[in-house]
């Protein structure tokens, strides 16, 4: 602990006795305090299942996504599941959106689950819109909490932020069954500056994978990559909102897109008619009797079915998805066989994603749809988008390998949000850490500079602390520990609690007691002082930057440290600029 080393020893005299005891006694206590673990504890450790690191790209399609991988320009996603299963025709949901996909993928949900509907929708339960800013909330919280921060990561340009996080995903799976990362890069640079520069961020995040693998070596990792929905390229950006209300005039209740909300839902009809027409619209469907899903659009009329058996499909006019030349012959079909038979072409099981998504109660009256090349205008005047059920805005790549994964059992099309519920067969909401922190003792000595800074003091001053002294860390459970720390002619003991966490940095805060010659003396020995500490990592593979603060009614003292993992259990400390020591964990 580099505070109690940095400013708290500068007398000498403190007893031996006094501190050895303390010590024995803190490390007594905290032994007592520890779970003990069972031979069956530790067998269930070593044994088990390995962690699972599950790797999210937004917005790749599997045709862009493909073209790099097949073209070998991602050599080291290539390398690492040449082994592995890499399905190429996995599917996500209409409205292709991350605030649509991601909470049904984590709460192992169904297409028509209640969950958000778009960024923004009406709620007749409670005759009330849901904003946008409270999905976004809604989707912010159900990511982990320490790949929160990955949502600024995710700004375009920094995608090499992005990259040094990734490479802190070993010191994740050692402490969670289940780790998520999200490389949001992907997404946003897509939207902003095109599909080049999103094939660019999947580039970068190649390289750095490459070094996350390196790292990782032989150890046992459930690795799974998935983009979450794909992206196509925009040439018209087309206004939606205006031509709405000018076509539905007072029958309109809310629009926002795909779902527009009518005052009287039973003239869904005629509204979905006069939608369609729009030249900004494509598809305007609507609920044309239970389990019967009606959509209009420039060529005529289609009509998706729900039974027990599936879902089936017919038109009047023409066939905008030629599922009938491609061999469809009019009969009900279960999910699975819909996407199996259709994933590759340019509209992918369009009947059960819309029949599902309009089985949702939050689902407009009508639901419309823009396909590639058109797309929505906005403020960004954004150059790639998902609003559509084509193909690009649909068709993702997965990528799986590991130990624990059943690689023959998995298909070679399903849908991504059922990814953690059918395929992985994971459950990764409320996930228990591991039972403890890892335990470290340190010895350090004085660096040159220190030794230095001594022979260079005026005869007349107090020498400059000589940097030499022993750390222990103890856990007793996750995000908790104890630290004692004795430096020159002064002890300190902590007890600290993790606060924050996240891929790039953790900040602790705790308080204990402090002996020192400053303080006051009873009998001959020196009386604790109450502290409070404060400390924040910053974490560059396996480079760790530490900055500690520890606080004392009389002064405060800082210090910073920097330790590099040498081989696993073994680091090189420094604490600046005056101790250098050698650390060992477990």
């Amino acid at each position: 602990m580099g505070n109690a080393v940095g400013g708290l020893a500068r007398t000498k005299g403190l007893r031996w006795p006094v501190m050895l005891a303390c010590c024995t006694m803190a490390a007594l206590l905290m032994a007592a305090a520890a779970p003990r673990a069972s031979a069956k504890d530790a067998e269930t450790r070593h044994t088990s299942r390995a962690p699972y690191l599950i790797i999210h790209l937004d917005a790749l399609s599997a045709q862009l996504f493909f073209s790099e991988y097949d073209a070998g320009r991602l050599p080291n996603v290539e390398h690492a599941f040449s082994n592995g299963k890499v399905v190429r025709n996995a599917s996500s949901l209409f409205p292709a959106g991350t605030e649509s996909l991601y909470p049904r993928l984590k709460n192992l949900g169904n297409i028509e689950d209640p969950y958000p509907v778009a960024w923004e929708y009406y709620d007749r339960s409670t005759d009330s819109v849901h904003p946008a800013a409270k999905t976004f909330m809604n989707l912010f919280l159900s990511v982990p909490s320490y790949a929160r921060v990955q949502f600024i990561t995710g700004i375009p340009g920094m995608d090499a932020l992005a990259g040094i996080a990734l490479l802190n995903t070993p010191r994740m799976l050692r402490d969670y069954p289940i780790v998520e990362f999200f490389w949001f890069g992907t997404d946003a640079s897509g939207h902003v500056m095109g599909i080049d520069a999103q094939v660019q961020s999947m580039r970068v995040f190649d390289e750095f994978f490459g070094l996350l693998m390196d790292s990782l070596g032989d150890e046992q990792v459930n690795l799974v990559i998935y983009a979450d929905h794909g992206i196509s390229t925009l040439t018209s950006l087309l206004r939606w909102d205006e031509p709405v209300e000018r076509a539905l005039e007072e029958d309109l209740l809310f629009a926002y897109y795909p779902n527009v909300y009518l005052r009287n839902p039973a003239s869904a009809d005629d509204a979905a008619r006069r939608l369609a027409d729009l030249e900004s619209v494509d598809f305007a469907f609507f609920r044309l009797a239970q389990g019967v899903v009606a959509g209009w659009h420039k060529g005529g009329k289609v009509v998706f079915t729900s039974s027990s058996e599936g879902v089936s499909y017919s038109f009047e006019g023409s066939d905008p998805f030629g599922y009938y030349a491609a061999g469809y012959g009019g009969e009900a079909m279960p999910d699975r066989e819909w996407l199996e038979r259709t994933c590759h072409m340019d509209y992918p099981a369009v009947p059960v994603d819309i029949a599902r998504f309009m089985a949702n109660p939050l689902a407009g009256d009508v639901v419309v749809a823009i396909n590639p090349p058109n797309g929505l205008f906005d403020a960004l005047r954004q150059r790639a988008g998902h609003f559509g059920f084509s193909r690009s805005d649909l068709i993702v790549p997965v990528l799986l390998t590991g130990p624990d994964i059943d690689l023959a059992t998995i298909p070679e099309a399903f849908w991504v949000h059922t990814l953690y519920r059918d395929i992985l067969r994971i459950e990764p909401r409320n996930q228990k850490a591991t039972v403890r922190e890892p335990n470290s003792i340190a010895l350090f000595a004085s660096s040159a500079l220190c030794a230095m800074a001594r022979e260079n003091h005026p005869p007349d001053a107090i020498a400059p602390p000589s940097g030499s002294g022993v750390e222990l860390r103890l856990s007793p459970a996750p995000s908790a520990r104890m630290i004692l720390t004795k430096a020159d002619d002064a002890l300190i003991c902590l007890a600290e609690a993790s606060i924050h966490r996240d891929f790039l940095s953790r900040v602790w805060a705790g308080g204990g007691l402090a002996w020192s010659d400053h303080g006051i003396r009873l009998e001959g020995c020196p009386c604790p002082t109450p502290c409070l500490s404060g400390r924040f990592e910053l974490f560059l593979g396996p480079l760790t930057a530490e900055l500690s603060v520890v606080a004392k009614p009389s002064f405060t003292s800082a210090s910073s440290r920097l330790r590099y993992d040498i081989i696993s259990g073994f680091a090189i400390e420094w604490i600046l600029p005056k101790s250098i020591g050698i650390s060992l964990s477990w």
